[in-house]
């Protein structure tokens, strides 16, 4: 899921997204650092940035 336009915590919840998120399986969410108290709940964390070189990826995975 992108949060990119989520604004505020509330407007996720609105929307009902949280029951995605807490249901079974994996969820995966992009710009998740929009609403931290998500990121509290994280399990792991793959975080992907550009690279020195146009066209590299740098990616990290971090298990919390």
């Amino acid at each position: 899921m992108d949060l990119y336009r989520i604004g505020r915590a509330d407007e996720f919840y609105e929307a009902g997204l949280e029951e995605f998120i807490y249901g079974e399986g994996i969820s995966v969410i992009e710009w998740a650092d929009k609403l931290p108290s998500l990121m509290a709940e994280c399990t792991h964390i793959v975080r992907a940035c550009l690279g020195a070189v146009e066209g590299e990826r740098l990616i990290t995975i971090e298990i919390i």
